[in-house]
């Protein structure tokens, strides 16, 4: 099985992608005129472990003690991504590739295989978070925060979702403030994370709607 490494796992619509690597970071983009971009979904993996590891720690902490001991067993750090049927279109200078596939939906079957989350949102809760898309003209700060997921020092704080697997929100990673950022997160992959010694994703069961701008942790990181 061809599989790559990534610190998040999810694939994410092509057209955000286009915006973001071309709008917000000026990257140059690929010829896609042949392709049919609303139908396409991408994501970002690396090739060796390892280097999908930069991704995850700051260079300042390169040299750390935890830095040493994530890459003697990189992989329980990643997420391994199954690129059957995708196709490598960009490369950027620290080992990182973008691979592209038609979307996947995920069938009714599929969804009864998940393993669920010990203290998963409720279906009342889930109906009340926006749909993608729908607060784009929000600014970011004032998006809605609906949901706090969170396991050990990572955090995942959702505006928007697809009513199946697709969270848009806000992620902060092992407490990296500098590489966090706004984006999908898969509900899925949440639910099967796991880190030693079996320390799982929790949503947190009090957590009171509000503003991005008034959740503590994500402004710190906008303010780094």
């Amino acid at each position: 099985m061809r599989v790559g490494y990534s610190t998040h796992g999810c694939w994410a619509p092509l057209l955000e992608i286009k915006e973001l690597e071309e709008g917000d970071r000026g990257n140059p983009w690929f010829d896609d005129d042949s392709l049919d971009l609303e139908g396409m979904e991408g994501i970002w993996v690396t090739k060796e472990a390892e280097k999908a590891l930069w991704y995850l720690f700051p260079a300042a902490d390169f040299g750390s003690e935890e830095y040493r001991k994530a890459l003697e067993n990189p992989e329980a750090h990643l997420f391994r991504v199954d690129l059957k049927g995708a196709v490598e279109v960009l490369k950027d200078n620290e080992g990182g590739f973008l691979y592209i596939r038609k979307k996947e939906s995920i069938g009714t079957n599929q969804i009864k295989e998940v393993r669920k989350m010990w203290n998963e949102p409720s279906q009342e809760q889930l109906k009340n978070i926006p749909k993608l898309y729908e607060t784009e003209d929000t600014p970011a700060q004032d998006k809605l925060i609906h949901l706090h997921f969170f396991l050990g020092g990572s955090d995942w704080y959702v505006a928007e979702y697809d009513g199946e697997d697709t969270f848009f929100g806000y992620a902060i990673l092992n407490g990296d403030h500098e590489m966090a950022e706004w984006g999908y997160i898969s509900f899925r992959e949440l639910k099967e994370l796991k880190i030693p010694p079996g320390f799982e994703v929790e949503c947190e069961k009090f957590w009171k709607v509000r503003k991005a701008g008034d959740v503590e942790k994500i402004r710190a990181a906008n303010h780094r």
